[in-house]
């Protein structure tokens, strides 16, 4: 708005100057400068309408050869201006916004500082003549886990001789999704062979009370929970449930995004990507080794104000699924992961073993992953770097760390 109201005052002292050279001239009874003053009116005229006009079916897009990367790929980003008129165009100044460049790496060019916090411009300036498209194509890398907007974009024009400027702002916005990095759980320090091995060992003990084959007499042992009542009062002595075994392991990965134990303490970037790395690692590993892999963070989607949950699947698509949702995440947890717990803990498939990921292990939180101990769930705690040690009896606790992978982070993002 500075930049057009500056304009608005060069065009006013503009006129009056013209005004003053015809009153002069007309005053003074100088031909000459009547004949300059009306030159300059014409020419003043000229430039209003033609800066009107510039302005006027100007079309700007913006593409990814491939809008989602993996995290330390390059893709190409293309902008495209294109004159669609007659009148041609001795300069287009094109600022368009750019996401952190720490984050998305522009590899040949520079950026603009932005009046907006984290945000950059990528200045670009055309000369367009009638019909025609210019394109320019910059290598983008990403160096950080997100969902990065670019956009809106402002563009600048006017007349040959810079008298008028016409602005017109594309609020159009595109994005680049830049998936977390996925490395081997041995990377992080956790044992995959160990920690894989438990979970399938627990799984060969479990089966699906939700599926029925049959029936036959209780014997001392059973768990009441088996009991079949109907079959029971038919005939006249206790049956029980004969269930079908499951047929993959169930691991339900349970993601905090919490990096402090309260909010206002605000986000540490490295403990939440290490968090989420190690999510995807174990999510990754586990579906490899055939299980049926869900995922619930207590943090949202951009479009959406509930908690992410993706339901168990082994789906080749699966893994992608994950990516996507843990690479468009927020940083802000919306609840405590106990309460996300607690709030999905019913509805749980039976038998699924229960894997939390977190970089801080409160109270409560341990308070109720003993809760779902007790209930017969298995349960396993993974801490992220930073998270202190946490006496959970009957509870496998592992400790991801991460200071590789920061490293190789931080030379991507200088490179």
């Amino acid at each position: 708005m500075e930049y057009i109201e500056a304009r608005y005052r060069q065009a006013e002292l503009r006129a009056l100057l013209i005004g003053l050279v015809l009153a002069a001239g007309v005053l003074l009874r100088q031909v000459e400068l009547v004949a300059v003053g009306t030159l300059l009116a014409l020419v003043a005229a000229v430039s209003v309408a033609w800066g009107r006009y510039a302005i006027k079916r100007l079309e700007y897009t913006r593409s990814f050869d491939s809008p989602r990367i993996f995290w330390g790929e390059t893709t190409h980003l293309s902008v495209s201006l294109a004159n669609r008129k007659l009148l041609p165009l001795a300069w287009v100044q094109v600022e368009d916004e750019f996401p952190d460049r720490d984050k998305v790496q522009l590899l040949r060019g520079r950026l603009g500082y932005s009046h907006k916090p984290n945000r950059f411009v990528l200045s670009n300036l055309f000369a367009l003549g009638w019909y025609e498209r210019v394109v320019r194509r910059y290598p983008v890398r990403g160096a950080y886990r997100g969902y990065h907007a670019f956009g809106p974009v402002t563009i600048r024009t006017g007349d040959l001789f810079g008298f008028f400027t016409a602005e017109l702002v594309v609020d159009r916005v595109d994005y680049l999704t830049v998936y977390p990095r996925v490395v081997p759980l041995e990377r992080l320090g956790l044992p995959a062979r160990e920690l894989l091995g438990q979970l399938k060992a627990r799984h060969s003990l479990q089966r699906d009370l939700s599926r029925v084959v049959g029936v036959r007499p209780y014997v001392p042992g059973d768990s009441r929970r088996q009991v079949h009542w109907r079959a029971t009062a038919r005939a006249g002595r206790l049956q029980v449930k004969v269930p079908e075994p499951v047929t993959a392991p169930n691991l339900l990965v349970f993601l905090d995004l919490a990096t402090f134990q309260y909010p206002w303490q605000g986000v540490h970037p490295d403990r939440l990507e290490l968090a989420i790395i190690t999510a995807v690692a174990l999510a990754n590993a586990a579906l490899e080794e055939g299980f049926s892999v869900g995922l619930y963070a207590n943090g949202s989607l951009p479009e959406s104000d509930q908690p992410l949950k993706i339901p168990p699947g082994r789906s080749p698509a699966q893994l992608t699924v994950i990516l996507e949702s843990l690479a468009r995440i927020g940083s802000f947890p919306s609840l405590s992961l106990e309460a996300l717990l607690r709030r999905e803990a019913r509805a749980l498939p039976w038998g699924a073993t229960t894997v939390v990921v977190t970089s801080v292990p409160t109270e409560g939180l341990a308070a109720g992953l003993l809760r779902l101990k007790r209930l017969g769930r298995p349960v396993v705690l993974i801490l992220a770097e930073g998270g202190d040690g946490v006496e959970l009896p009957g509870i496998p606790v592992y400790r991801a760390t991460g200071s590789e992978v920061w490293a190789e982070l931080d030379r991507v993002r200088l490179g």
